[in-house]
């Protein structure tokens, strides 16, 4: 983790028990490494939904059934007035 940062273990370790602070510079690379936000880091909550479960739901669909699923979304989003992508 030290590496993947560009910090000293000894430094992360610190870091870790909260004996030192860090950069904004730092914490950025250390949430890039997590792959969460800095949200998540400080305050305990993600500033993201977590649809990682539906995702893997839908991964087992045919195409046809995937486009269907598709389909349904956007109706949904467009009479919740929500942007379309």
């Amino acid at each position: 983790m030290a590496d993947l940062i560009g910090v000293s273990t000894q430094y992360l370790s610190t870091l870790e028990r909260g004996v030192v602070g860090t950069s904004i510079p730092t914490m950025i690379r250390i949430c890039d490494v997590l792959q969460v936000s800095c949200d998540y880091i400080m305050m305990g909550r993600e500033d993201k939904n977590d649809i990682s479960d539906v995702l893997k739901r839908l991964e087992y669909l045919a195409p046809e059934q995937l486009g269907i699923v598709e389909h349904g979304i956007n109706v949904l989003l467009e009479a919740m007035g929500a942007a379309l992508r």
